[in-house]
């Protein structure tokens, strides 16, 4: 009997901590994406290809739109490299 207390007490906290996590998470989410700001790039800085609309990687409170998947890896390398290089594309385009 005491095994199965015990067995429910774990069970009840672990439940506890699912729960608790996607909420904290969701709260970070919310407070991030609140303060970033489409870049507008209309072609992948990554490969030069143009951007669809479903890849995205966010560097210092803006977001990069990206070709694909394979592209966020190779931003993520070295952002500075390759905000700067979707930076001059839209600067240029105004």
């Amino acid at each position: 009997m005491r095994n199965l207390s015990k067995m429910a007490i774990s069970g009840l906290f672990a439940a506890v901590m699912v729960y608790a996590v996607p909420e904290t998470f969701a709260a970070t989410a919310n407070q991030e994406n609140t303060s970033v700001v489409d870049e507008g790039n209309k072609t992948c800085p990554v490969s030069g290809l143009k951007v669809g609309a479903k890849d995205f990687y966010t560097y210092k409170g803006k977001r990069y739109g990206l070709c694909c998947p394979m592209c966020s890896t190779a931003f993520s390398a070295d952002p500075a490299k390759y905000a700067a290089i979707a930076d001059k594309e839209v600067t240029e385009k105004n």
